[in-house]
């Protein structure tokens, strides 16, 4: 869930974190645009004032972001269900370009998550949306992974919502598949709690599922400070404070999102010579993923949900450990709990398939935490149809 905004600027606090998220007047006052950013659209949206928000309460409460590990306890989460491990695979047949789906088709470093998954005892749940029931088959788990179609439920907050902007089972908006995945994964967790996470997810610490409810931070340059934190791990109990609170803060990114472009007017055109971390925000995908995850925590701050560190899930010290399938020299910091493989990484290796070295340092992790992904992977008699998995990583390489 990367993506990408950006914007600063000094005002006056749009939230309290002890109250409840609104929006504000229309009017805001007066913001100096600083001389190195020239573009308009910094505070030309509720958006981009939003963003900015996010930004200046990172800065003020900087000391919270952790950087050190803790350490995860040895015995399962006491909580019914809360070691529970949800997936969730929501491109259909439009974009995977088949009617119907085997899991061995799917990229190799997902194949890995899955496996690395079903090996730390929890119970395992690869939700899918788009294709019918009964054609996503499961051949790689020897029916140890419960397969579920995703269809949201009348009568919850998350399914009433849904009915209520959507048209044809999808959202009208911009980026409406990615956006529709953020809020499914927030759906899932909303209904039966437990952990979602990433199909690009290697477990590498069998008790990682054990661990305290929370999300990862991670490192970013200033201009990315809105996603401070992300949701390709997020673990926490349907009833919890945050749990609503991650909802209504969608509640109010989703008016700033569907609004942002008509209140800028085309204020936010990249300049002709944009400078290199400059950020497009016209086509922004991450206002509701990253950058509401982080709104959510700082806003309605829970003491039962805590941060990991980048170094937790392998990004540390950048979000992407691309060497790691060129050589054994680049490691993980520390004893992280998973890796998050980024796209380019999980591109990476579906590339290189059978001819990624096995003495490189994510070979050894997939010999490792999913050995029989390895072993089909490196097989010169594994049969896949492999324009799904190219499809799946096209469609992904259009979010950051």
């Amino acid at each position: 869930m990367a993506s990408v905004l950006y914007c600063m600027v000094c005002f006056i606090s749009l939230w309290s974190t002890s109250k409840s998220l609104q929006l504000p007047d229309s009017e805001h006052p007066e913001t100096k645009v600083e001389p190195e950013h020239p573009n308009t659209c910094i505070s030309c949206s509720a958006m981009t004032r939003i963003m900015s928000e996010i930004k200046h309460m990172v800065e003020e409460r900087s000391e919270e972001f952790p950087t050190q590990l803790f350490p995860l306890p040895d015995t399962p989460d006491p909580r019914e269900g809360m070691s529970d491990i949800n997936f969730a695979l929501l491109p259909g047949p439009s974009v995977v370009g088949e009617s119907s789906i085997k899991l061995s088709e799917l990229p190799w470093v997902y194949q890995c998550g899955i496996e690395s998954a079903l090996r730390t005892g929890s119970n395992v749940t690869f939700w899918y949306r788009g294709f019918l029931p009964g054609h996503v088959n499961d051949d790689i788990t020897a029916g140890k992974l419960k397969l579920q179609h995703h269809t949201f439920q009348r009568g919850t907050q998350t399914g009433d919502w849904w009915f209520a902007h959507s048209s044809n089972g999808s959202l009208t908006c911009p980026n409406a598949e990615v956006t529709a995945s953020d809020y499914i994964r927030q759906d899932i967790l909303h209904r039966v709690g437990g952990i979602y996470m990433d199909l690009d997810m290697i477990i590498l610490d069998d008790r990682l599922p054990h661990g305290p409810d929370g999300l990862p931070s991670q490192n970013v340059k200033d201009i990315w400070n809105d996603q401070k934190l992300v949701g390709n791990y997020l673990k926490y109990s349907r009833t919890t404070r945050f749990s609503q609170c991650m909802f209504d803060t969608w509640k109010l990114h989703w008016n700033a999102y569907l609004n942002h472009r008509a209140e800028c007017a085309g204020g936010c055109q990249p300049p002709s010579d944009p400078p290199r971390d400059f950020r497009d925000i016209d086509n922004e995908w991450g206002f509701m993923g990253p950058s509401l995850v982080t709104h959510a925590y700082l806003s309605c701050r829970d003491d039962n949900v805590s941060l990991y560190p980048p170094s937790a899930f392998g990004n540390d010290p950048y979000p992407c450990n691309l060497q790691i399938v060129l050589d054994d020299k680049t490691t993980l910091k520390g004893n992280s709990y998973a890796l998050h493989t980024c796209h380019e990484l999980a591109a990476a290796v579906e590339d290189m398939g059978a001819n990624l070295k096995r003495n490189t340092t994510m070979a050894h992790v997939m010999q490792d935490r999913c050995p029989k992904t390895s072993t089909r992977m490196y097989s010169q008699k594994a049969e896949r149809k492999e324009h799904v998995s190219q499809n799946l990583m096209a469609f992904f390489h259009t979010r950051p």
